[in-house]
């Protein structure tokens, strides 16, 4: 939920419950465990494959492989990113509760 808060003839400032960053915050560190897990999963898949190499289909296993794990590694980085704005905005949002 946004709150707004007032002081003197500043702009207002808007933040959020603290509850909802938490939230969001648990919400994102789901999904980077679930990207590992695919990621796991994708390297595993890569280890077996890679027995077969002499096989035309089995480069293009291999290539397929790849483009997932290069997914998965954009989808953690996206992640990374997003999580490091929820902290700078729970720090920020801790900061004008207690001037509150």
């Amino acid at each position: 939920m946004l709150h707004t808060t007032i002081k003197g003839t500043d702009e207002p400032l808007v933040w959020r419950d603290l509850g909802d960053i938490r939230h969001e915050i648990h919400r994102l560190g789901r999904g980077i465990a679930a990207a590992h897990e695919r990621y796991a999963a994708l390297e595993a898949a890569r280890d077996t494959i890679v027995t077969y190499l002499d096989d035309a289909r089995t480069k293009e296993l291999i290539q397929t492989l790849f483009d997932e794990a290069k997914e998965t590694l954009d989808e953690l980085d996206g992640y990374g990113v997003r999580l490091k704005g929820l902290q700078k905005e729970l720090k920020k949002t801790l900061c004008l509760l207690q001037k509150r």
